[in-house]
């Protein structure tokens, strides 16, 4: 599963324009059916729900701007995720959120390595 996460997340960066720090404001023109939005006093940093037939993702306004990035890929990554969820029970929660985690750090990979650089 690894595997696969890591080649959605380089599919990803090919479609989503540099920075991809940028990703909540681009993500709506790639998935129509996803709302990204800020929520004042979130106690998480992020969630996803699905209602009024559109996927929605909250992150927590107070959040930076990289973190919120972040966010927006790992829950995003729950939505890719969410039909094969429905029907295995072959992970944990755990697992699913780590392999979230694993998609969110692939796709901003590349940021990261130059802005530590």
């Amino acid at each position: 599963m690894r595997h696969i996460a890591a080649q959605q997340a380089g599919l990803l960066r090919g479609l989503l324009p540099a920075p991809v720090g940028q990703a909540p404001a681009h993500l709506a023109s790639l998935f129509p059916t996803i709302v990204v939005e800020s929520a004042a006093r979130l106690p998480v940093p992020g969630i996803t729900f699905w209602a009024n037939h559109r996927w929605h993702i909250h992150v927590r306004e107070d959040d930076s701007a990289d973190e919120r990035a972040f966010t927006v890929l790992h829950q995003l990554k729950h939505i890719i995720d969410h039909p094969i969820r429905r029907v295995t029970t072959a992970f944990s929660d755990a697992d699913w959120d780590a392999l979230a985690k694993h998609f969110a750090c692939l796709a901003l990979a590349r940021e990261l390595t130059a802005a530590s650089a």
